[in-house]
């Protein structure tokens, strides 16, 4: 009886652990995750505002070249 109660025990604590182990883990992948869309975003953001800049200084160059 003392056997089977240590293998109950014993196998709550390894589920209770387990359990505990994947939560922290899918916690970890999930804050990785937000980290990246941001970081993707931040890029995506910059490449466009660079692309913006970069089309109304060709916008000016051809306003530019047709008054001459």
């Amino acid at each position: 009886q003392q056997e089977v109660e240590a293998i109950n025990v014993s196998a709550d604590k390894t589920v209770e652990d387990s359990e505990e182990i994947f939560t922290q883990l899918i916690r970890l992948m999930q804050e990785r995750s937000s980290d990246v869309k941001q970081q993707v975003r931040s890029q995506q953001e910059t490449e466009v505002r660079r692309v913006k800049e970069l089309q109304e200084k060709l916008e000016q160059e051809i306003t530019e070249l047709k008054r001459t």
